[in-house]
């Protein structure tokens, strides 16, 4: 092949490699709509009140570039609802684009369906109960001596009336141990029930780690045995 003919070549290659940049540009600047489903989350000025939007997610429609609406930035929009009232009860409250959070510059609402949505507020109640150390995964070859000492013992939940219903003590998540033998302090979470939530949201679970005589491998194949 002569010098003429691969020049000629490189030439036609690169022409066709920017004519196919140029193309991806073109499409993703070219106009669509897309429509998202969001979610409404309401958030109330009062501490006492707790608010829920039905139905709880909406059909947003967004217009502008393709590039645009495949943005990964999407996957965060909400609908933000804030409202002052301070007594519970059921409320309607439309919805306009100036409350969807996270659109992008050079995106547009088109449409958002429903247009309105249903709140529905319910007053928060606090008890105190009692917390229990729910134990996780240990060593095979560990095992804790005596019992688990939790600081403090109790905790204030605060939460609606069903949530609370017949709660007299909650669990703390699993205790999860790694390293050798002696005294350990954890910092464990408190599973709070429903949506409710737990003050203090932790608690200190203090014990001591020993080695076992026996892996819990070794224990279970001797019972499988006899």
């Amino acid at each position: 092949m002569t010098p003429r003919r691969i020049q000629n070549l490189v030439l036609a290659l690169v022409s066709l490699f920017s004519a196919g940049l140029l193309w991806v540009y073109v499409v993703g600047q070219r106009e669509s709509e897309w429509s998202f489903q969001i979610p409404v989350n309401v958030r109330l000025e009062t501490s006492d009140l707790r608010g829920e939007a039905f139905p709880r997610t909406v059909a947003v429609l967004l217009r502008g570039p393709r590039r645009l609406l495949a943005s990964e930035r999407l996957k965060n929009l909400e609908v933000k609802l804030v409202l002052a009232e301070s007594k519970p009860g059921e409320y309607t409250r439309a919805l306009v684009p100036s409350l969807v959070a996270g659109i992008p510059p050079g995106l547009e609402i088109v449409r958002i369906d429903p247009s309105e949505v249903r709140v529905k507020t319910e007053p928060l109640f606090t008890r105190e109960v009692r917390v229990k150390p729910r134990l996780g995964a240990l060593p095979d070859t560990m095992a804790i001596a005596g019992k688990i000492i939790l600081e403090p013992t109790r905790v204030r939940l605060k939460g609606t009336k069903e949530e609370l219903k017949g709660i007299r003590e909650v669990l703390t998540k699993p205790i999860t141990v790694a390293g050798g033998p002696g005294k350990k302090g954890i910092a464990v979470g408190v599973v709070a029930p429903g949506k409710s939530s737990a003050y203090p949201p932790y608690v200190t679970a203090t014990f001591e780690l020993e080695t076992r005589d026996t892996p819990v491998e070794a224990d279970t194949k001797e019972k499988e045995e006899r």
